[in-house]
């Protein structure tokens, strides 16, 4: 089972998620579960910044193409 979380450094609503969804990954990992926090559109070098200040349990995946299909 894939958890997804779509997640931006300024989302006031991401940040709040962002312990219980940690916490939901250390509860069931090991149990065939992992979490994917995929930041969208950010630089990279925004999201490392943030992270050294939150740091996140889950895997963090970038989504820096943000070009959409007309």
């Amino acid at each position: 089972v894939v958890l997804v979380q779509f997640w931006t450094t300024w989302c006031g609503y991401c940040q709040g998620d962002q312990a219980a969804v940690d916490s939901i990954e250390r509860e069931l990992s090991g149990h065939d579960f992992i979490v994917l926090a995929v930041n969208v559109g950010e630089e990279a070098e925004t999201v490392r910044d943030y992270l050294r200040r939150s740091p996140r349990r889950s895997r963090v995946v970038m989504r820096e193409d943000t070009n959409f299909i007309k």
